[in-house]
């Protein structure tokens, strides 16, 4: 889980909760708006990118073919049918009061979890899914979204990112572990996190993608000023080539 306790320096802001990212920056440079917002992080994380791809690309061949063929396309398009015939039943929601049994997302039969883990699937699939959740999903019907071990680069992230950012967006959980996803990835990410004030997400997992020190230092920023996120899982990421065994502000592994 991410630590709340006191920062190991002992000194700093009593207002900005310490979350285990290193000694917290001085509040006295910059304060928790500026240090939070979306423009900030980017910029951060393309400052701390290294100019060489962030990590030797995986299975580098395999990845070339999939880019062409895509052959999980078809699986998404298919989960994004069943889920178009949910949404379309769902109706006015309006008319009732949240807690009321008979509403619709109150539903047990309602898809409420994305599960796609391991299926080789590709930026442009991960497109397609985010741009029909955002165009789709106004209710917050999905609050769980599973895709560990993918395919997914930045592009990937920037399409869940715009989806994360959108007052509607009802995530709880989102899992994006063994990917391939880079600072400028976890940048947007952390973006999407700092302007929606209303998120509701509790964990994040980029556990085992290249995030870098850019990266890192953008869910730092991200996290001094959104309080909801309790677990956020980066064992394993690559920071500047290397590769961590673990890290504070851990939380949990993402499991598949």
């Amino acid at each position: 889980m991410v630590d709340t306790s006191a920062s190991p320096d002992g000194d700093h802001d009593k207002s900005i909760p310490y979350r285990g990212f290193g000694s917290p920056a001085s509040s006295e440079t910059k304060s928790d708006e500026t240090f939070c917002s979306p423009t900030q992080l980017r910029s951060t994380a393309l400052a701390y990118s290294s100019p060489k791809p962030a990590v030797p690309p995986r299975r580098a061949i395999g990845s070339r073919l999939l880019s062409w063929l895509d052959p999980r396309k078809s699986d998404i398009q298919q989960l994004m049918i069943k889920l178009s015939a949910q949404f379309e039943g769902i109706g006015d929601v309006t008319k009732y009061d949240k807690d009321d049994p008979k509403h619709p997302l109150n539903n047990p039969n309602l898809i409420r979890e994305i599960h796609f883990v391991g299926r080789s699937a590709t930026d442009t699939s991960i497109v397609d899914l985010s741009s029909f959740l955002t165009n789709n999903d106004t209710f917050g019907a999905i609050t769980e979204l599973w895709l560990n071990n993918n395919l997914i680069s930045d592009e990937g992230a920037s399409s869940i990112a715009s989806f994360l950012q959108l007052p509607y967006c009802a995530l709880v959980e989102l899992w994006l572990g063994q990917n391939n996803i880079g600072p400028v990835g976890t940048a947007l990410l952390s973006a999407a996190l700092s302007s929606n004030e209303g998120s509701q997400l509790k964990c994040l997992g980029l556990y085992k993608n290249p995030i870098e020190n850019g990266g890192a230092g953008c869910l730092a920023q991200m996290l001094r000023g959104n309080h909801k996120l309790s677990t956020v899982d980066i064992h394993g990421c690559m920071y500047d080539g290397k590769k961590s065994g673990g890290g504070e502000g851990v939380g949990g592994d993402g499991g598949e």
